[in-house]
């Protein structure tokens, strides 16, 4: 009896040895990502394609614009999720070891002494060993978050990012818009110095439609490249005031018209010159309002074969009744323009408008030769 204790103790303590694996513990770590800040580099420059945008002025523009490397630094959360689970394997030996007990124990039964039966105590002791582990895997499982260690946070290439627009450097353009041919200079900005109104009619802004743009643009070194686009004219049509504004002995009124005037031009003169910036055609025309009313809004636009002075504007503004004002344009024009022209016959007329619609619909032309006049300043 004394050694059926002993060996009773001895299984319950193996089984108690064998119990404590019945669970696997596993701690993991998991790191989400947090908050993102992002950096742009503006040391870190990628130019674009060239194009060419409206300045709030009305003007040209060259520019190319800029994309900008970034870098994203991320704070990253760290948790760590610890898991107590059943240990299958200890779970499929407790139930083949109670299963064999109970098998030894029923058995031994049968017999005429089951309790000094061999296999009883044997049964016995599966069952001890058995139990524990069947059972126990599924007593105790937990399953838990907690803060994890401090991460540094990750710091990573971002996409590069719009940075602004830098103007393109060059001595001069020709631009073509719509069939009008335009030479001029540009500045250190990329800005060109032929205004869009001196060929767009600026009284009448709400007329205007997308502009199809070819500039050829020339650095010093004589080299040249080409830049297309369309122009949409939202910014351009606001800029129209501004642009009557700023011209000089010009009152850009439209008022009431309380009697009609009478706009009579005189010769419309065309001759070749030079200046700063190069050879130019020279535009003069004298406007004559006899009256009896005032004219109000008074401009007239060029029409010429030669596209270098086609679609230029001659702004007049109001002209009181009896007044005559006379109004003159420079067109800068390419060395190899002003060599066609020079000496040539050339058609150039003048369409002529107002505010109210009393302006003669017959434009004033001039047909004759191009001769070669004084040096402009």
């Amino acid at each position: 009896m004394r050694s059926l204790l002993v060996n009773t103790r001895e299984g319950l303590g193996i089984a108690c040895v064998l119990a404590s694996g019945c669970h696997v513990a596993s701690n993991v770590e998991i790191v989400r990502p947090g908050a993102v800040t992002r950096e742009i580099l503006h040391d870190q420059i990628t130019p674009g394609a060239p194009t060419v945008v409206v300045t709030p002025a009305g003007r040209l523009r060259f520019v190319e614009p800029l994309r900008c490397a970034t870098t994203e630094t991320v704070v990253q959360h760290a948790t760590m999720e610890r898991v107590l689970e059943p240990n299958t394997a200890a779970f499929v030996v407790g139930l083949v070891a109670t299963a064999v007990g109970a098998i030894a124990v029923a058995g031994a039964s049968f017999g005429d002494d089951p309790t000094g039966s061999p296999v009883f105590y044997a049964g016995g002791m599966g069952l001890a060993l058995g139990l524990p582990l069947a059972i126990g895997p599924w007593i105790g499982t937990t399953h838990e978050l907690v803060e994890g260690h401090a991460r540094a946070p990750l710091v990573r290439a971002g996409h590069p990012e719009p940075c602004g627009e830098r103007g393109l450097t060059a001595r001069a353009a020709t631009v073509s818009i719509n069939t009008v041919d335009v030479r001029g200079k540009v500045d250190a900005d990329g800005v060109f110095a032929i205004p869009l109104f001196a060929l767009l009619d600026a009284y009448t802004p709400d007329k205007l439609r997308p502009l199809e743009v070819t500039a050829v643009l020339e650095d010093d070194g004589g080299a040249s490249r080409t830049i297309s686009t369309m122009l949409q004219i939202g910014l351009l049509a606001g800029a129209a005031p501004a642009y009557l504004a700023s011209l000089e002995h010009h009152d850009a009124r439209i008022e009431t018209l309380r009697m009609v005037p009478g706009l009579v031009a005189g010769t419309l003169r065309v001759s070749l010159t030079s200046s700063s910036d190069g050879p130019a055609v020279r535009v003069l025309l004298p406007l004559q309002n006899t009256g009896p009313g005032d004219a109000w809004g008074v401009r007239g636009q060029i029409d010429s074969p030669v596209r270098a002075i086609d679609g230029r504007m001659l702004y007049f503004g109001h002209i009181a009744a009896g007044a005559v004002l006379t109004r003159e344009i420079l067109i800068p024009i390419a060395p190899d323009i002003a060599s066609m022209i020079h000496n040539a016959t050339i058609d150039v007329a003048v369409e002529l408008r107002d505010g109210h619609g009393t302006a003669p619909e017959t434009p004033v032309k001039f047909n004759g030769t191009v001769f070669v006049d004084a040096p402009r300043s």
